[in-house]
């Protein structure tokens, strides 16, 4: 007896080992040009995967979606996945900057000639993982590719770079005002991820004005952060206006530039900004029911509670 609980003992870490070496060989160990060449090799997008120790979302993706049989199939067909630490990985760092990574993870996904397919940030579930690396592939077949160039180094100003590649040298972010302010052509990749990580409200009001353009060109991953912050800004102005049709199409207006999920994650923060500034809880009800926002009662009673308060308040005439 004893002797048959050392053979499945045996047998089953031999299993969880050869799963683990399986699994460790499917990431290319090289260098990202040696990377790009395997892939020309073999006729397949690369999956990039930007990420550092320490990172939550990260360690949960290679725990729960980088295992799952249907993303590991998905890989091995159409993928070479190419990991890179972006803390302590000279190429990690060099593609951070290349794609303005605003979060972490930061996927990429480019083709085999090296044309950048799309990028992404955040933990995503197999539910989201999947189909996302199904439309890479839909979109490469299709020939639907952003603006990003090839390169790795480009001339990128110094306050930006340093963001990803530090040299200990200082470098405040105002410095990219004038920078931008020098550009002929505001829609060119380094002009664009300079932009990326500023709040000039020149530029600010210039990105919102192109956002339809900028999404074509580089997707909405770099112009969330932005958008959202305009958004909400915006919110509580059409709301002190009592402007609801605004606030409906400045929605509509913003709408690509965020995915299904983080659509549900910021909607409910700009029909509230409304509301702040209108103090109209018909007008905000309406909302919730239009929008669907808070599906179960206890969300519901949530966004509720604060307006009930807030019109308690209210003198009565």
């Amino acid at each position: 007896m004893k002797k048959l609980i050392f053979y499945i003992v045996i047998a089953y870490y031999g299993v969880f080992c050869t799963y683990g070496a399986i699994a460790q060989e499917k990431i290319f160990q090289g260098s990202y040009a040696e990377c790009q060449q395997q892939a020309k090799k073999e006729n397949k997008l690369i999956l990039i995967d930007l990420y550092f120790v320490g990172c939550m979302p990260c360690a949960e993706m290679d725990k729960q979606v980088f295992p799952d049989p249907v993303v590991t199939k998905e890989l091995n067909d159409n993928y070479i996945l190419y990991k890179t630490d972006v803390m302590k990985e000279e190429d990690g760092k060099k593609l951070a900057r290349k794609y303005g990574a605003p979060g972490f993870p930061t996927y990429v996904i480019v083709s085999p000639e090296g044309k950048t397919i799309m990028t992404e940030s955040g933990f995503f579930g197999v539910d989201r993982f999947v189909p996302l690396l199904k439309d890479a592939v839909h979109r490469n077949k299709s020939g639907q590719y952003l603006a990003f160039n090839n390169s790795l180094e480009n001339n990128y100003p110094a306050a930006y770079s340093e963001r990803f590649i530090k040299t200990g040298e200082k470098h405040d972010f105002s410095e990219l005002e004038s920078y931008l302010g020098q550009q002929k052509d505001l829609f060119n990749e380094t002009a664009f991820l300079a932009n990326s990580v500023t709040s000039f409200t020149k530029y600010n009001n210039w990105a919102y004005a192109n956002l339809p353009e900028l999404i074509k060109r580089y997707g909405g991953n770099l112009l969330r952060n932005k958008i959202s912050a305009i958004a909400k800004a915006k919110s509580k102005q059409y709301g002190a206006g009592q402007q609801l049709d605004s606030l409906k199409t400045m929605l509509s207006y913003i709408r690509p530039t965020f995915n299904d999920k983080l659509w549900a994650v910021f909607l409910p923060g700009f029909v509230s900004g409304y509301y702040t500034g209108s103090q109209n809880a018909a007008s905000y009800f309406a909302l919730i029911d239009e929008y669907k926002l808070y599906p179960t009662w206890d969300e519901r009673s949530n966004a509720f509670g604060p307006v009930i308060m807030d019109q308690s308040k209210i003198p009565k005439s």
